[in-house]
């Protein structure tokens, strides 16, 4: 069974990232295998009805599904973001280099629009910084509007620079990081509840004649927020409840994007043999199990 190809007008910067997550899942996959000299794994995802295959002596002995927890509006942004080539924007000659922060929900049009105007005004005021939540003097309820309604959140004065512009960043997220994993079976069942219906998802664990069926989650900006925090303090830190999965579900992934940590890190559990840890870095990988 083949997978509908997607047409080049929607081959948007969304699919684009999809795409790269199932790359990388595919390419973590095949350091496990080749690591225990156990196969090769192949990313399919273009082609065929699921996302990587693994194959062993030549034969296809196992199949794997791949899915991103993204929070639509992160999408949007990054879409609107890549697709209007917008991370910097110019400023007039003189003002240097700005570092801007947006919401999730900003208008990347009306920022492009209204941004330069923006902190000029500011660089004429001599305001090398300006935040949403802490101007609050009434000489500058102008400017906090303005910057309200293009979804601006604060913004600073880098330096000088030759090609003046501004750099345009996410707003960040925060909170307590949790020492202990936070429970994942809620998630999980959550995600797995999401895609359980999709073609790929049933054929794969419907599949009789495949030896491993893999599932890869991987965390991303919709995942629960202790999750978040967890994986970008303690990604070397493997949960240790048993999870309940579908029959059939004989590898399950955790992935944790770069979004998170400079090298690849990845959970794996197994039904049989409880959690192991992948971790790549500069190439080199390593194979930690903890039943």
């Amino acid at each position: 069974m083949t997978r509908k190809r997607t047409s080049t007008s929607r081959y948007s910067a969304e699919i684009g990232y999809s795409r790269l997550l199932e790359k990388n899942a595919a390419s973590i996959v095949d350091a496990y295998h080749s690591y225990l000299g156990t196969g090769e794994v192949h990313w399919v995802g273009e082609t065929q009805l699921h996302d990587f295959t693994v194959a062993h002596d030549g034969f296809v002995k196992g199949a794997g599904e791949v899915k991103a927890d993204i929070d639509p509006r992160f999408m949007r942004f990054y879409r609107a973001l890549h697709k209007g080539d917008l991370s910097q924007i110019a400023l007039s000659k003189g003002l240097g280099h700005w570092g801007c922060v947006l919401s999730l929900d900003s208008n990347l049009m009306r920022v492009e629009k209204e941004l330069p105007a923006l902190i000029g005004e500011l660089a004429s005021r001599g305001m090398l910084t300006f935040d949403t939540e802490q101007n609050w003097h009434e000489d500058v309820q102008t400017l906090r509007a303005s910057a309200q309604r293009i979804g601006l959140r604060n913004t600073w004065f880098h330096g000088p620079s030759e090609h003046s512009n501004a750099l345009i960043m996410l707003e960040p997220w925060g909170g307590l990081v949790p020492e202990q994993c936070p429970p994942l079976q809620g998630w999980v069942d959550l995600m797995i509840g999401t895609h359980k219906n999709k073609a790929s998802f049933s054929g794969l664990l419907g599949n009789e004649q495949l030896i491993e069926r893999h599932l890869f989650f991987w965390v991303e900006s919709a995942s629960p927020l202790e999750l978040r925090q967890f994986v970008l303090y303690h990604a070397n830190r493997l949960p240790s409840e048993e999870l309940s999965l579908p029959i059939g579900v004989t590898h399950f992934w955790v992935g944790i994007t770069r979004a998170f940590q400079t090298g690849d890190f990845a959970w794996l559990f197994e039904p049989e043999s409880g959690w192991s840890l992948l971790q790549r870095e500069n190439g080199l990988v390593q194979l930690l199990k903890f039943s």
